[in-house]
């Protein structure tokens, strides 16, 4: 019945779901099965972006202590501030770095690892 309708795949391509891949190999048993990358690269970019906001945040946390710093050191209570502001610096910096090596290895990961060769 498959010929009659000229459904005769190459390959197919699936994740890594058991359902599927059973169905598949039950109506193509000789046709192989690739799996897919859009969930992974999926997972992936919903990280990146976590980590990019995450990122921001620690930004946006240190440039108001910051202010905030400017505004007690006129007063001369700078020192009340200046753990915080270090700790801020620390922090938004150590967020800035793993975003930055997440983000390459991502890129990494979709450009050189799975992509399909040519």
């Amino acid at each position: 019945m498959r010929e009659q309708q000229e459904l005769n795949p190459k390959y197919t391509i699936a994740d890594g779901a058991k359902g599927l891949r059973a169905g598949q190999a039950a109506a193509w048993p000789r046709i192989p099965c690739h799996g897919d990358v859009f969930h992974i690269q999926y997972q992936c970019t919903r990280w990146a972006f976590f980590l990019e906001r995450r990122a921001t945040g620690a930004m946006t946390r240190r440039q108001k202590l910051e202010t905030q710093m400017e505004k007690a050191k006129k007063k001369r209570r700078g020192h009340k501030l200046s753990k915080k502001l270090t700790l801020a610096q620390a922090a938004e910096a150590q967020a800035i770095q793993l975003a930055d090596d997440v983000a390459i290895l991502i890129n990494w990961l979709s450009n050189d690892v799975l992509t399909l060769a040519g």
